[in-house]
């Protein structure tokens, strides 16, 4: 990689002999590989690379500005920063950020990278569809696609701060398609290799494909109750974390967001501390180490996540949950229940809808909170599943849906960066 600390602090340099007054570089870089498998063959496999750096400069008059992008255009666009820097009015809660605490390492490094090959981490895509397909005989398997990388982070800012860690990333998608050409899919993501291998994503994947190929469909009624197993709450639990850390004002149809009231029992955590967490980091690209944030209380809202700036201008301590410009949730935990899954639905007499997959979800306008989805799943009466429903519509409001939570089960897995429990969730809507 060509990105190091040696490299940031040339572009500092570079930055305060043009006439910078303060700066602060961060830098990523990651390289790995993308590959697409099939019947137990490599049908594709190219390198992935990408390189990131953000240059954060501070004028003579308390002015920031900012530039992104590659390491030569970064150094390219510094006189013109500084420039915009020095045109930009005062912000007395601007400025690099010190290290004032011992930092902890927290992302989380394979040791196997270095010593496997890209094909021999590209096998273990190669074992997961060969898996899927010995699953079942009645689901065509589509390929599966793989894409790993080795992330190096650094930081360094005219404070004498300097950090940098390297961590591992590997994802798989995998998809199969029923007899009547409705595709499915499951993504499985992890920090390590150990963890990938032990996730049978392909065969659960297939396994419910294969059961919702053998019953007919059926029809939603106007009212539906959904049973939502963890691979899919944790989409709904990330729904409700960007909501709360992206709107700025009225929040899901609530005037405010000091007025937002949800089922009492939801409690909702992120934790970039968390170990071998998807999103677990040491630092933000501002250099500040993450702390835990409780987002939901009882249902309503509670600390924020905060950047430097916004930090300091409450007098508060940063989070550590900058990241590509922005503030987002790192590892999420909604709290479960003390009951299975299996135990609630025994005592739910109504018939419902236990999804497989919810499509939608990333076309949520928060401030106004409506769910306009498409959900593929069993319809279940008197406990035994009796019909299909294959990417129908499923509508409702985050209000209407997360306000009476029928359950929260205690079946709770690690599903990307969110540990989600199974949900039985009323207030939604089979209209066609």
């Amino acid at each position: 990689m060509s990105l190091d600390l040696a490299a940031l602090r040339q572009v500092q340099r570079h930055a305060l002999s043009a006439g910078a007054v303060a700066v602060e570089v961060f830098g990523e870089a990651l390289d790995g590989v993308r590959a697409e498998v099939s019947r137990g063959k490599v049908l594709s496999q190219e390198p992935r690379s990408a390189e990131r750096v953000v240059v954060r400069c501070w004028g003579a008059q308390g002015g920031v500005a900012e530039v992104s992008g590659t390491l030569v255009q970064v150094l390219a666009a510094i006189s013109g920063t500084i420039a915009a820097a020095d045109a930009s009015p005062p912000n007395p809660s601007s400025g690099p950020e010190r290290l004032n605490r011992q930092l902890r390492p927290l992302s989380l490094d394979d040791p196997r990278w270095l010593a496997m090959s890209p094909r021999d981490r590209v096998d273990l895509a190669v074992e997961a569809e060969r898996a899927a397909r010995r699953t079942s005989d009645v689901v065509e398997v589509l390929p599966f696609r793989w894409e790993d990388g080795r992330v190096w982070r650094g930081v360094v800012n005219s404070r004498e701060l300097a950090q940098e860690e390297w961590g591992t990333e590997l994802s798989l998608w995998a998809s199969a398609r029923l007899a009547g050409g409705q595709v499915l899919t499951r993504h499985a993501s992890s920090r390590t290799f150990s963890t990938m291998a032990s996730l049978p994503v392909g065969a659960l994947l297939v396994r419910a494909a294969s059961e919702l190929s053998q019953l007919p469909d059926v029809t939603l009624p106007s009212s539906v109750i959904c049973a939502v197993p963890p691979h899919c709450s944790a989409a709904l639990v990330d729904l409700l974390a960007q909501g709360i850390t992206t709107s700025s004002r009225g929040l899901w149809g609530w005037a405010s967001r000091e007025l937002v009231s949800l089922d009492a029992n939801l409690h909702l955590l992120d934790d970039g501390t968390l170990p071998s967490g998807l999103r677990s980091r040491s630092f933000d690209e501002r250099g500040v180490p993450p702390i835990p944030v409780v987002l939901m209380q009882g249902g309503r809202l509670a600390s924020a996540l905060l950047g430097v700036e916004e930090a300091r201008a409450r007098g508060l301590s940063p989070t550590g949950h900058r990241e590509g410009g922005v503030v987002r949730p790192r590892n999420l935990a909604l709290k479960a229940g003390s009951r299975s899954l299996s135990a609630n639905l025994s005592l739910l007499s109504e018939p419902h809808l236990f999804l497989e997959h919810l499509a939608g979800l990333d076309q949520v306008d928060h401030q106004v909170g409506l769910l306009d989805l498409r959900a593929t799943g069993w319809w279940v009466e008197g406990g035994r599943r009796v019909g299909r429903v294959l990417g129908v519509p499923l509508r409702g409001t985050v209000r209407g849906v997360f306000s009476e939570v029928g359950a929260l089960a205690s079946d709770t897995d690690r599903v990307g960066h969110v540990d989600a429990p199974a949900l039985i969730l009323r207030g939604w809507s089979g209209a066609s």
